[in-house]
């Protein structure tokens, strides 16, 4: 899918109301619930209570900042191609969806969501972009990145 395209798809995704996005959520949260697994010890301070929708980056760029041992990841959804991060852990078989605020087992999290990961990036250069931009979310760098792959898988 071309940036132009993927713009539109997202657009008319929000156009959605805020509700219907949440309600959506909420089904997919209890559909992964059978292969979420405990918080690892270590990480009980860093869990939300609740739902965070449409804040896949920032959370998870959060919790990368604030966890040195986060390997913060961004990949694609294969049936909808939209853009997502999440967290992974150095020498660990599990991950962390800042968006449910939960733990999964890292093949089924991508069999379930049906995930793609495209890129990685270190606790540390995570927490220099948002030093640098000041805020969390997709970055310049992130999104030429993306930009890129999106053209050479296009071509």
């Amino acid at each position: 899918m071309n940036k132009v395209a993927y713009e539109q798809k997202e657009k008319d995704v929000l156009k959605l109301p805020y509700s219907t996005r949440y309600q959506a959520l909420k089904q997919e949260k209890i559909r992964l619930k059978k292969i979420e697994i405990a918080v690892p010890v270590g990480y009980q301070d860093k869990i939300k209570k609740r739902l965070q929708p449409n804040k896949c980056f920032v959370e998870s760029i959060k919790f990368a900042r604030d966890v040195k041992e986060a390997i913060y990841c961004i990949g694609q959804f294969q049936k909808s191609e939209f853009f997502h991060a999440w967290i992974e852990f150095k020498d660990q078989d599990y991950c962390f969806d800042g968006t449910f605020q939960a733990f999964y087992p890292k093949e089924k999290y991508y069999e379930y969501r049906g995930l793609k990961k495209l890129y990685t990036r270190s606790s540390a250069e995570i927490t220099e972009l948002a030093k640098k931009y000041e805020m969390h979310g997709l970055y310049p760098e992130d999104r030429q990145k993306l930009k890129s792959l999106l053209v050479s898988s296009s071509s």
